[in-house]
């Protein structure tokens, strides 16, 4: 979606995965040093394994 640099210096990586009606958005927010270190794998990477986290609790709740 949106990569930007904030204020105080770190990268926001805006970004929507999914299809609907499993649409998540979020960001990847981290210093620009760490962020520029890593690959566009690792960070792909990072925005899957959020999705598939975020995934398996809305498809599958944990019970009270």
């Amino acid at each position: 979606m949106a990569t930007e640099i904030l204020e105080n210096g770190w990268i926001s990586d805006r970004f929507q995965i999914g299809e609907s009606p499993w649409v998540f958005n979020d960001a990847i927010v981290m210093p620009a040093d760490q962020y520029n270190a890593l690959t566009p794998d690792d960070i792909a990477a990072m925005k899957q394994q959020r999705y598939d986290k975020w995934y398996a609790i809305v498809t599958n709740p944990p019970q009270e």
